[in-house]
């Protein structure tokens, strides 16, 4: 495989991944969003359930422990505040990944450098996002497969309309 595959490759993959990572970020926003908004409403019920609670008295009690409970177990459920900024970081990491990579194919496509050099270039970018690695294996992401299908349309449907070489 040539450097200038190698570079179309990482190239067209980094983009699906930033893709991927915008529709995910967007995703788990959204549901952190109606997580909080639930929490507030349990919360609340059982705060101002105090009054009924002579008459119904499991049922409020309920209610608070099923709060206290979702609290307790949320990181398992909803991506932890830590998690969600390094996901942001993740993101931010792929575009400037494929920033680079888009750079060096230009660069190479109107032969403003040659083919050595394109290689150095190359594994320099490889090696700098290492730390990619790093927060993926943190972050253990599950894989959604309806995600990855439309992430992969979208960075195809970019890359026709940005006329690469």
């Amino acid at each position: 495989m040539s450097i200038r595959d190698r570079i179309w490759y990482d190239l067209v993959e980094t983009r699906v991944g930033e893709e991927y990572l915008t529709l995910y970020l967007n995703r788990i926003k959204a549901r952190r969003k109606w997580y909080k908004v639930a929490l507030v409403v349990f919360s609340t019920s059982g705060a101002l359930g105090w009054s009924i609670s002579e008459n119904y008295p499991s049922i409020v009690c309920a209610v608070i422990a099923i709060t206290q409970l979702t609290e307790k177990v949320q990181n398992h459920f909803i991506m932890s505040d830590d998690d969600f900024s390094k996901l942001g970081q993740y993101r931010v990491r792929y575009v400037e990944k494929y920033n680079s990579l888009e750079k060096l194919w230009y660069e190479l496509d109107l032969e403003k450098i040659n083919e050595t050099e394109a290689l150095e270039r190359f594994y320099t970018i490889r090696t700098d996002s290492c730390e990619l690695e790093a927060i993926d294996n943190s972050l253990d992401l599950p894989e959604a497969k309806e995600l990855a299908i439309k992430a992969e349309e979208i960075a195809n449907n970019y890359i026709i309309n940005r006329n690469y070489g």
